[in-house]
Order: C-alpha cells, then sequence, then structure tokens
C-alpha cells in the first residue's frame, strides 16, 4: 500500500474522531481529523499533528520490516505507537 493511499484512508477513517489503544501499553487516545489534517489527542489531552511525511517513513518502514514493535519506528516517527493502531484498526473494520 502506498503511503499517500494509506494516509488518505486515515483521512477517510478518522473523519470523525475514533478512540484506539496502543497496543503495548494499552493507552487510550483519539485519532480525527480537522481540514484534511489528521491529529492524535493523547490520554493526558495534549494534541499534536500526524503529517503525511512521517506516515511515509512509517510505511516505508513498515513495508521493509512489518514490524508490529513502536521502537522499531523511532528513527523515522514518534507516532509509530499511534499509527500501528490506526492500521489495526482499518484492517479489523476492513474485515
Amino acid at each position: 500500500m502506498a503511503y499517500k493511499d494509506f494516509y488518505h484512508l486515515m483521512l477517510e477513517s478518522f473523519s470523525q474522531p475514533v478512540e484506539l489503544f496502543t497496543a503495548s501499553r494499552n493507552i487510550p487516545f483519539t485519532l480525527y481529523v480537522e481540514e484534511q489534517k489528521l491529529f492524535v489527542r493523547n490520554g493526558k489531552d495534549n494534541t499534536s499533528r500526524i503529517d503525511p511525511k512521517e506516515v511515509a517513513a512509517f510505511v516505508e518502514r513498515f513495508e521493509e520490516s512489518e514490524s508490529l514493535s513502536a521502537k522499531d519506528y523511532q528513527d523515522v516517527t514518534f507516532k509509530a505507537s499511534y499509527l500501528l493502531a490506526a492500521m489495526r484498526y482499518i484492517t479489523a473494520k476492513a474485515h
């Protein structure tokens, strides 16, 4: 899956806010779209944007390694735990 496809798929999937949980620590967070940009709000109510370039780097690494561990993405994005959870959500929704 090309990163542009995944980013746009996330824009569609999170047009309404969705609460998810990180895999490793089971920490809740919310993914949502505002003005065609993807945002994450963590459990401490801090909000940050997930940039398309971060998603591109994440997907490229995922295609190489297929790792489900956020630590394997630390050098490309600090938001891997959110992106992995988004990937699980989208995959589960598709089946």
